[in-house]
């Protein structure tokens, strides 16, 4: 059972919007590990070529607190991966129906092909996992009957976000709370208790 989060105090100085986005992050790492936590699936948003907002779900790999970084897998070659190369401004919104908690974690982004994570965690993927990123045509393009089943080389990439600004909004029958935070250069979060 995933830990409920907890509500702010509304006692000045018990709990800071800090401190609740620190429980937040907690909560993503732990749906990591659970397939069925709303959380493990947010929307990822993305600015298109075109400059219109391209949104779709992913499957949330990894939550860094200390560094504020999402992390998702996906083919190199999907649109999400261009759009990124060309504007790398990204929201993530989570959704939890049950606890009624939204949080919109918002940053830059960039696609990783290379490097000691990017090669660990290919080699920790399973073979029945890894023929998803094998395929011989990009995601999305239109398949032809010619078309062969798996590419020679994996077009595997890690989606890596440093989120720098945060909405969290709690929704509750007693009272919504909202709290808007950002992170300064050294890491540090610095928020506000806003109007819901």
């Amino acid at each position: 059972m995933t830990e409920r989060i907890p509500e702010p105090d509304t006692h000045p100085g018990s709990r800071t919007p800090a401190v609740w986005l620190a429980t937040v992050f907690r909560r993503l790492a732990q749906a990591i590990a659970d397939p069925a936590d709303p959380f493990r699936t947010p929307v990822l948003a993305t600015i298109g070529a075109d400059g219109a907002p391209a949104v779709r779900h992913v499957v949330l790999r990894e939550a860094v607190a200390s560094n504020a970084r999402l992390t998702a897998w996906t083919d190199a070659r999907s649109q999400k991966c261009a759009e990124i190369a060309g504007d790398g401004r990204v929201s993530w919104l989570f959704w939890d129906p049950t606890r009624r908690l939204q949080a919109r974690l918002s940053g830059r982004a960039e696609v990783v092909r290379q490097g000691p994570r990017c090669e660990a965690t290919w080699s920790g993927i399973s073979t029945t996992r890894r023929r998803e990123y094998l395929a011989i045509v990009a995601p999305g393009a239109i398949l032809g009957a010619n078309d062969p089943d798996r590419a020679a080389a994996p077009a595997f990439a890690l989606i890596d976000s440093w989120v720098d600004s945060a909405d969290l909004l709690q929704l509750d029958r007693l009272g919504h709370r909202r709290a808007r935070l950002s992170r300064t250069s050294d890491g540090d979060w610095f928020g506000d208790w806003v109007e819901p």
